[in-house]
């Protein structure tokens, strides 16, 4: 099975190619866009969130963070070692870097490969012109319980929210929304009560790998699999926390 991967740099990435690798999927190539500005990142925050959520989100990034990070590490290893993972930059798979994932290079490419499949982790929004380059699934893992927890940290906010049951991951189709595509698996799991704001993503997609097994062997096959009925009371799509929202639930033990 020919796989292309469309992915942002980082952790995550090398998670996921590592793994592709260790299954013995050798068909892959990976497309990875550079990351976005910080000048873009802030101009986007202050359109669509304003100045003092913005202000906020800084401040939890500039000054929490860091910390956060440090103490994850240990437990970030336990994951990997836990689930089988690798996170070094240590596998043999092409990658071509690009501007952004939505840059017309980026249909070109896909045209040229014809995948079989495009699993997509960590982009920008992927626009129209990407997605109709091939006429094949495009399949997201998203790090939270779609469709209640889109955006980002979905894990953490699935805690916030008194929600425990809904930390987890969905895999899904790639639409033109933020993380709206038909469901194909959710995937729960419980965190440790050494985790953190900085490994929950980590042991999210560490649970992610056995659905996504299931769908890449149905794919395989030659069969799509079937999409999830979701029954949800909300959707809604979340961003960073502020510095004084992250300090209320370390209060309320929410790491």
């Amino acid at each position: 099975m020919k796989i292309s991967v469309l992915a942002g740099p980082g952790m995550s990435t090398n998670i996921l190619l590592n793994w592709l690798e260790d299954q013995g999927y050798s068909n892959v190539e990976a497309i990875i866009e550079s990351k976005v500005s910080r000048g873009k990142m802030l101009r986007y925050r202050l359109h669509r969130l304003g100045f003092l959520e913005t202000v906020g989100q800084i401040a939890f990034i500039v000054a929490v963070m860091p910390f956060l990070r440090r103490n994850a590490v240990e437990r970030q290893g336990k994951i990997l070692e836990q689930y089988g993972l690798r996170s070094e930059v240590n596998h043999s798979t092409p990658i071509i870097a690009v501007p952004q994932v939505n840059h017309p290079v980026v249909e070109g490419l896909l045209r040229k490969r014809e995948p079989d499949v495009v699993l997509v982790n960590g982009t920008r929004i992927i626009g129209k012109n990407t997605l109709d380059a091939v006429k094949v699934p495009f399949i997201n893992t998203h790090a939270g319980i779609t469709p209640n927890y889109r955006g980002v940290h979905g894990g953490y906010w699935a805690l916030r929210c008194n929600d425990p049951a809904n930390f987890g991951v969905t895999l899904h189709l790639v639409d033109r929304g933020v993380d709206t595509g038909s469901v194909l698996a959710h995937e729960r799991v419980t965190p440790d009560t050494k985790d953190n704001f900085a490994s929950f993503p980590v042991l999210q997609q560490a649970a992610s790998f056995g659905a996504l097994q299931r769908v890449l062997t149905e794919l395989s096959r030659g069969h799509l699999p079937k999409t999830l009925e979701v029954d949800s009371v909300f959707s809604r799509q979340w961003f960073h926390p502020t510095i004084w929202t992250y300090l209320v639930g370390r209060i309320k033990g929410i790491r």
